[in-house]
């Protein structure tokens, strides 16, 4: 998959079948979405957890690889509609990323640059509308994802909740 469709499913958000009022009552609980997992190596292509910031509303923490020793956090809203989770790729919310390189912060001022490359590569996502809804699948959860109201079968995932004490890393 993509750069593009890992920052998109993570970005777009994920639900649990547990309670369909409220698809992220995993997120609630302190779990975080492990997209694409290997549970033998505790490893994710992509990590997203949510932080409550009003009625159906979150903060999006996304983790996604950008290359086989770095790491990109975004900080993105989202908003529950119906069975989905959705929210935008915007720009700013990719240049104000965390970089991490083998796991550790790169510096602000030398991280600007790979970001704004970052978001250019990302610029055919930025502003259109991703969400995600959620199937039950063999071993979890398979999201399904549509942008701008189009469904994309292509970027299918499957979606694991994990507890974070549990060690799930973010890896290409």
């Amino acid at each position: 998959m993509s750069l593009l469709g890992i920052l998109a499913a993570a970005i777009a958000g994920a639900a649990s079948l547990t309670s369909p009022a409220n698809p992220l009552s995993n997120a609630d609980k302190g779990l975080l979405q492990c997209y694409r997992p290997d549970v033998q190596n505790k490893t994710c292509q992509s990590i997203a957890a949510y932080q409550v910031t009003g009625p159906e509303t979150y903060d999006n923490r996304a983790v996604i690889p950008v290359a086989q020793n770095a790491t990109l956090e975004t900080h993105t809203p989202v908003v529950i509609r119906g069975n989905a989770v959705c929210g935008s790729i915007r720009a700013e919310d990719i240049t104000a990323g965390v970089l991490r390189v083998d796991n550790h912060e790169v510096d602000p001022a030398t991280a600007k640059p790979v970001l704004e490359q970052i978001a250019q590569t990302m610029a055919p996502l930025v502003g259109k509308e991703i969400c995600t809804r959620y199937e039950s699948s063999d071993g979890g959860l398979t999201a399904k994802i549509s942008i701008d109201g189009t469904y994309k079968p292509d970027q299918d995932q499957t979606v694991l909740w994990v507890n974070p004490s549990d060690g799930y890393t973010v890896t290409p």
